[in-house]
Parts: C-alpha cells; sequence; structure tokens
C-alpha cells in the first residue's frame, strides 16, 4: 500500500488516452471508445507515464503541439497518421518537444513553416523542434524554416 500512495502522491499517470478523426474534444473523454478529436487535446490532458495513440488519418492543426511532460505520443504508423499544417496560409512548427522523458513516434509531420522567431524556438524547426526528448520512427517533409532545419531542428546544448 505504501508502494501505490508514492506514484499516486508523484503524479505520474498510468492512462492511455485516444485520438481519432471521429473523436470530440468537448464530449469525449480520451477512452478507446469516446476518443478526443485533436492530437493537443490528447497532450495538454496526458500527464506523465502516460500515453497518447492516435488513430490513422490525417490532423490539420493550426498551432504547435507542445510536448513538454514524460509521456509517449504514438501514431497507428508513420504512413497513415498524418500531421497536416496549412503553411503559408498559417505559420507554426507542429511538435515543440521538451523534456527527456517524453517520446513522438510513428507520425508524417508535413505542410508546417516558420517564417518568423516564437517564443517556443527561433524560426527554425519548421516540423519538429526538439530540445529534448526522442523522435523516433517518423517521417518529417514539405516544411520550411526562416533560419535554418526546416524539418527537424535540435539546438545546440
Amino acid at each position: 500500500m505504501l508502494i501505490w500512495a508514492a506514484i499516486i502522491s508523484t503524479g505520474f499517470g498510468i492512462g492511455t488516452y485516444y485520438v481519432a478523426t471521429t473523436g470530440d474534444d468537448l464530449n469525449g473523454d480520451g477512452s478507446f471508445g469516446n476518443p478526443w478529436l485533436t492530437v493537443s487535446n490528447g497532450v495538454f490532458n496526458a500527464v506523465a507515464g502516460e500515453v497518447v495513440h492516435v488513430a490513422a488519418g490525417t490532423y490539420t492543426l493550426t498551432t504547435n503541439i507542445l510536448v513538454t511532460n514524460a509521456i509517449t505520443l504514438r501514431g497507428a504508423s508513420r504512413t497513415n497518421t498524418i500531421i497536416q499544417g496549412q503553411f503559408p496560409a498559417i505559420t507554426n512548427r507542429v511538435i515543440y518537444l521538451n523534456h527527456a522523458g517524453a517520446t513522438v513516434e510513428e507520425f508524417t509531420v508535413t505542410g508546417f513553416g516558420m517564417t518568423q522567431n516564437t517564443p517556443a524556438g527561433s524560426g527554425a524547426g519548421g516540423g519538429v523542434y526538439l530540445v529534448d526528448g526522442t523522435l523516433q520512427a517518423c517521417i518529417v517533409s514539405t516544411t520550411s524554416a526562416r533560419t535554418a532545419a526546416a524539418g527537424f531542428t535540435r539546438p545546440p546544448a
């Protein structure tokens, strides 16, 4: 019992959440049967130790996905789970990854661009701006950046 109490008090979650193109951010609860609609909502609701599964499909974004805690964000597969930007109509990067325990895997990231410096990093990294964490089994394509490294940027330590 003491071990269980210690896990709860640290705030480390043990949940698994789901996102699907048929989901609902207002009425969904992130369960398999009632998933959320947006990747951003799944990431926002997950806490350290939890996994957000994203079903196959195309997810069109208008803002960054900020992964700043120790979660796993997992697509169904890198060839059929696509995070699509709206560059040049909207300027943003898809993923800002900044936690040593965070993992993002199995996505295609495309259609993003940075034309200006932002609070979440420089004008680099139109697709992924990786400060800390793990990016694996992803395809990053058709992105642009103001300063450098359009698809993927890892700033100097």
